[in-house]
């Protein structure tokens, strides 16, 4: 199991092949989240497209476990982690200050109050 922390700005990792993160993604809708879907990302080794995937910032009012919001979120904690600066997790949205190998995505393709 991951460690479990508590915290108000989590990062989550999710999967559109994933019936329980398809249901996640919906649930986010009620706090404070920027998201985009990773569509374009290729593997540095194989140039071969990376499985699609979405990046999701969550900002709460107080800090909670980790373990208590994926059970809210009905998904395992290894999805999620803590975010130490928020303003950065937001440009890794989009891969912006990444390196330039790394795909680059619009501002328009992030959605959520926090976008």
């Amino acid at each position: 199991m991951a460690e479990n922390f508590r915290s108000r700005k989590l990062g989550l990792l999710l999967y559109p092949d994933d019936e329980s993160h398809v249901k996640a993604l919906e649930k986010i809708r009620a706090y404070d989240y920027g998201l985009i879907c990773h569509n374009r990302d290729v593997n540095k080794e194989d140039g071969e497209i990376l499985k699609p995937h979405y990046h999701v910032v969550l900002s709460l009012k107080n800090a909670q476990w980790a373990t208590a919001i994926a059970k809210e979120l009905g998904i395992t904690p290894n999805y999620i982690q803590q975010i130490r600066n928020e303003e950065a997790a937001l440009a890794y949205l989009i891969h912006y200050n990444e390196d330039e190998e790394k795909q680059k995505y619009d501002v328009n393709e992030v959605h959520g109050p926090l976008s």
